[in-house]
This record gives C-alpha cells, structure tokens and sequence, in this order.
C-alpha cells in the first residue's frame, strides 16, 4: 500500500524521506482484516473498511463471506 497515501494526516514527502531513510520503498506491505465473530447467539461482521482506497488486493468481503458459506444479508 502506498503510505503517503495510507497516513494522510502527515506530509507525504516526510513519510517518503523516513522511509527511505530505513530502505524501505514508498510502497509497503499492510494488512487490512475484517472479522465475523459468532456469539453464539448472532453473528457479527466487524469490518473498519479501508476508505476510498483503490487497491485490487481489497473488497472481497462478501465473496469471503459466500466462501465459507455465509449469505453477506
């Protein structure tokens, strides 16, 4: 994920100059999780999103969800 645009409330050349300054390219390695928890009693899907972020390796919590056999309604 590009981290200049992951961590907006900072100046986007400062998170490229301290990440270079660690070798690391502009572009890391994140995770974003979501999490459908069964109480017992209900089922609860805990998803923080990851905003307007265009990112082919996100959004597939409903397919996800028909995978392991959960209807996402």
């Amino acid at each position: 994920m590009p981290m200049d645009k992951l961590l907006t409330r900072t100046d986007p050349n400062t998170i490229r100059q301290l990440l270079a300054e660690k070798s690391l390219p502009p572009t890391v390695e994140t995770s974003i999780n979501a999490f459908l928890v069964n109480t017992g009693k209900n089922l609860v899907l805990i998803d923080t999103s990851n905003g307007t972020q265009a990112n082919s390796n996100v959004g597939k919590v409903q397919k996800n969800l028909l995978a392991a056999c959960y209807r996402p309604e």
